[in-house]
Parts: C-alpha cells; structure tokens; sequence
C-alpha cells in the first residue's frame, strides 16, 4: 500500500485515516482511509486507475454540506476537487455567460455576482457548500432553481475515463436531483458549469418573510445587495450559524403529491388534525403547485402538525426555530442523528401517510 500511496501523491495531495467530521458541516463522522484533493484535474484518469487496480472504494465530496457521515468512517477514498476559478466565457449588453469551477464555494459565487450586478442567483444567497454540490442536488431557494441558469456542465466519466460536456437536458434536473445523483452517482464527476446571468431584471421576492422584510424597510424594488442582506437576515433568524453549530441544513425534501395522492392526504390530515389544517394544506396546495405537482412544505408537517421542534435524540436535535433543520446539540453521532429521523419519518408516515424523503446525503453506511 506504500507504493500505491506514494503513486496517489505524484497526482494528488493524499492525506490518510482523515475524520469526516472535519469535512462535513455536520461536524459528525469517523476516518476516510483516504483524503484526496485533486488541484490539477488532468490528473483524475490516473488517480482512478489507481483506486480501480487497488480496488479502493471512492466518494465523491463537494463542500461537504449535505452529508452525513458514518461513526466508522469510509473505507476508501475521498475525492475533492479543489478548482475553484471562474471567467466570463462570453457576454452582450443583456447577457453574460462564466464558466466556474466546482470547487468554488457557492455562496462565493453568489457574492461575486451581487458585485457585478448579475442578475439571477441572488435569492440563493447564503447556500452552504460547493458550486458542483448545488447543481449535483438541484439547490434551489427563494423561486430560483439551478436550473433556471445552467447551460452546460463540464464532467469526468470516470467509468470510461475521459472528460465530456453535458447539456442542461443530459443533467437531468429534477427536485432536489440530478443525474449526477441519480443515474450517474459515483460515475461522473462535475468539474465545471457555465452559467448565464442577467446585466438587469427585476427583483423576485414572492416569499412571504421577504416580502415583510421590505415592507418593513418600505423599499419596493431592491437592488441585489439589499436582496443579498434581506436574505442573510432572515436566513441567520431562522437558521443555525454554520460555523457555530453542526448542521446539514433542510434533511428533508418537500413533499409533493400527486393529483391521486391529494386526496388520501387530505382526509388523514382532516381525520388526524381537524379541518382548520386541512384548509391550510389545500392552500398551500393551491398557492405552491409547480411541475413537479402540489407541494406542501415539509416544515409545516413537522411543525403545525407534529410539533416536533426540540425534539432530541442523544446528542441530535429537531432545530427551534425551523423543524426542517437537524442539529448537531451536544456531540451528537451518525446514530443519534439516524435514530432521530427515523423517529420523524414514523410520526409523519403515521399521520399523513405520506413517506419523507432525505435531501442529506450519506457516507460510510
């Protein structure tokens, strides 16, 4: 294993038995055998032949901010990669198109477009994690979507080693999904996107907490900066601080229903809640039906229904002042963390019928 270490190290920084804890925001996780950080991606064919002949398993980590990792760890390698530069590949008085490397931090990127006054990303300030996480999982926040801007993507096939251009149709997009998450997973990595911006629009602020937050302030059309604070201000009320406290951010996926299974749900919620819940989803499903079909905020299930803000199990917690959230409180495990929302599921499979879906992602399970 020496020679193969000393191999990965003419390609890669290589860094062994290194905790997930330390590269994940959730601050929980035991060892990778393999940490390896890819700066020169002309350098992946060799770094998978090495993994492939040595039959070390692989994971591939953006940011590190939608994972949960095991307390044994992963028994292979870890693969990031570091690129993280960006340019305008072309550009016209309306328009202006960059290329931006996966290893850029998105909220970075978001920022970098605030200054330029580019138009587009702005409500999706503040969005933990990688360039190639977001648009692997589809992030979306506020009524913009990844997808709205995405023209191409720039992807390693790592099962017929050799780099190749997707489209936005070949990327699949879905809530909170992805080709790269679905049927590409483990097979492609992201290296790059381009990404079209507006040079002028106007503001969209259709959410109710941003909506108040400029009545409040009596501004009627925001500039992107203002928009940018509106967003860190209700974001940091309502959410945890990153940086202080360990979390993956919303666990769980909305829950969308079609028009066959609307009615099963409503009628528990009617039997379950009473009728005043019930009108209250059929609003929500009136107000938020999209493509993917009638939505109903998974928070709303969790909190007005279930009540399950607080919640603990060991050393993870229902966050108070968002019921999406789970929280690392006091040391917490994978298990604790595992145990909690299994707990969730059940409660919201017994009342409403309906099976929640996990936006967080694992590792080592």
């Amino acid at each position: 294993m020496i020679n193969t270490l000393d191999k990965l190290n003419t390609l890669a920084t290589v860094k062994e038995n290194y905790p997930l804890s330390k590269l994940t925001s959730f601050k929980i996780g035991g060892p990778a055998k393999y940490l390896i950080e890819v700066e020169d991606i002309g350098n992946l064919p060799g770094i998978f032949s090495i993994l492939k002949d040595n039959d070390i398993d692989y994971y591939i980590l953006g940011g590190g901010a939608n994972v949960l990792a095991s307390d044994e760890g992963f028994n292979g390698a870890i693969i990031k990669i570091k690129n993280s530069q960006w340019l305008i590949a072309d550009e016209n008085d309306d328009e202006v198109l960059i290329k931006v490397d996966s290893g850029l931090s998105w909220d970075d990127f978001v920022a970098i477009t605030v200054d330029k006054n580019w138009w587009g990303v702005e409500n999706m300030s503040y969005i933990p994690g990688s360039v190639g996480g977001a648009v692997a999982v589809s992030a979306g926040a506020y009524g913009q979507q990844v997808s709205d801007f995405i023209t191409k993507a720039y992807v390693y096939n790592i099962i017929e080693s050799k780099f190749e251009e997707f489209t936005i149709e070949m990327c699949d997009f879905k809530y909170r999904s992805s080709f790269f998450t679905e049927a590409g997973e483990h097979k492609y990595i992201i290296l790059s996107v381009e990404i079209r911006l507006k040079k002028g629009s106007e503001p969209s602020i259709n959410y109710p907490d941003v909506i108040k937050y400029f009545a409040d302030k009596e501004i009627d059309k925001p500039t992107l900066t203002e928009i940018r604070e509106a967003l860190h201000f209700i974001r940091f009320n309502k959410l945890p601080d990153w940086n202080e406290v360990g979390t993956a951010g919303s666990f769980f996926k909305n829950i969308y229903l079609s028009t066959g299974d609307m009615k099963g749900f409503m009628d528990k919620i009617d039997n379950n809640f009473g009728a005043e819940y019930r009108q209250e989803a059929e609003l929500m499903c009136k107000k938020f039906t999209d493509s993917y079909g009638c939505k109903i905020p998974t928070g709303f299930v969790l909190d007005k229904l279930l009540n399950l803000k607080g919640k603990t199990m060991g050393g993870a917690k229902v966050y108070e002042k968002q019921a999406l959230v789970i929280i690392n409180d006091n040391n917490a495990t994978a298990k604790d963390v595992l145990m909690l929302v299994s707990y969730i599921k059940q409660q919201v499979r017994s009342k409403t019928g309906v099976q929640l879906t996990e936006e967080v992602r694992y590792i080592g399970f």
